[in-house]
Parts: structure tokens; sequence; C-alpha cells
């Protein structure tokens, strides 16, 4: 599944990208993460990555984010609570956020969208799907929230 997930990264070179965005990654499946890093890196997107919410809390709030990829079956708690919490920050409310976890019930959607989530995709999650929905996202963004290399 990784092996395609990867090999579908690289058919991306050539798909454009509407806006450059600093995406924080926070999943504790490493095979996921540089999955998404290669995925996001290939169309122009930079990335940092976390495991645990401890640690996607303080990678946004030393570094910030033009969005979050945030999974909910964290090490250290339901990444909810740092949805949650991020929505709450005055600093941060205005970074989108996309759930992408393998609780994929009806439930666990609309419990993550009533939470502040701006996006909900379940696992496994189909790579052109994901990055149709980053942009949709940033779309939305203003143009000076967004990261480096805005030309």
């Amino acid at each position: 599944m990784v092996s395609d997930r990867a090999s579908e990264a690289i058919k991306l070179r050539s798909r454009p990208v509407m806006k450059k965005l600093t995406i924080l990654i926070i999943d504790d499946d490493e095979n996921i993460q540089k999955v998404l890093e290669a995925a996001a890196q290939e169309i122009g997107h930079t990335t940092r990555t976390a495991k645990t919410i401890k640690e996607g809390r303080a990678a946004i709030e030393e570094y910030g984010a033009d969005l979050v990829l945030l999974d909910r079956d964290l090490p250290d708690g339901d990444g909810i609570n740092l949805c949650l919490a991020l929505k709450k920050d005055p600093r941060f409310k205005a970074v989108p956020i996309l759930m992408l976890t393998g609780m994929s019930e009806t439930g666990d959607k609309v419990l993550g969208l009533r939470f502040g989530a701006d996006d909900y995709l379940a696992k496994p999650f189909d790579m052109e799907e994901l990055l149709a929905r980053i942009d949709a996202l940033a779309r939305r963004l203003p143009p000076d929230q967004t990261g480096p290399d805005q030309s």
C-alpha cells in the first residue's frame, strides 16, 4: 500500500500547485509521514512532522504552519483535542486542519468537523483526493497567510 502511494507521489511532479504551503503533518505512523511528505514536497510544499500531540503543539508554536494534517489516534491522546485547542488559540484559529485518520465512521467525521476540523479524510485515502482537498483549503487562505515563495 505504501509503495503504491509513493509511486503516486512521483507522478505528481507535473501537477500545478495553487499556493506553496508549510504543512505540519502530525501522525505517529512513519510510513504515512514519509508518503505525505514526499507527495507534498514533490509539488512544492514545505513540511514538518510530529508524532504526538505534544510534539505537534510545540512544532506549530515554534515554526508555525499554513495547514495541519492531523491524525486522531496519537500515542498521547485523541488528535481532536489538539484540533480544538488550536481553534481556540487566536494565533492558530485560522490555520486549516485536515483530519487524516483511520476513524471512518460518520459519527467520527461529524465529531471532527464539529470540533474544528476544516476537512476530514479517512485512511486509507487516495493521494489525488488528499491533494485536491489541500488545494481547496489553500484557496481559502488569504495571500498573506501562506508559506514561503509566494510568487
